[in-house]
C-alpha cells in the first residue's frame, strides 16, 4: 500500500507483573478498500512502514519476488 495517512506514533509502556515493556505503536487512516490488504499482511507475519514526506504523493514501483518456476 502506498499513501496511507499516519495519524499518530509512538510508544507504549507497560509494567506486567513489574517488568516493563516498551511497544513502537503507528495509527494509521487507510481507506476501506486497504483494510483487507492490510489485514491479510499482518496475518502473514509482521508489518514495516517505510514513512515519506508530506509532500511527495509519487507513487513507488515496487519489485515483487518471482515465483519459483517449475520445470
Amino acid at each position: 500500500l502506498q499513501d496511507v495517512q499516519v495519524l499518530a506514533s509512538g510508544q507504549n509502556v507497560t509494567r506486567p507483573d513489574d517488568q516493563a515493556v516498551t511497544v513502537r505503536t503507528v495509527t494509521l487512516a487507510p481507506r476501506p478498500d486497504q483494510v483487507d490488504v492490510i489485514i491479510a499482511a499482518r496475518s502473514r507475519g509482521p508489518l514495516s512502514l517505510a514513512l515519506r514526506g508530506v509532500n511527495d504523493r509519487a507513487l513507488v514501483e515496487v519489485a515483487r519476488p518471482q515465483e519459483p518456476q517449475s520445470e
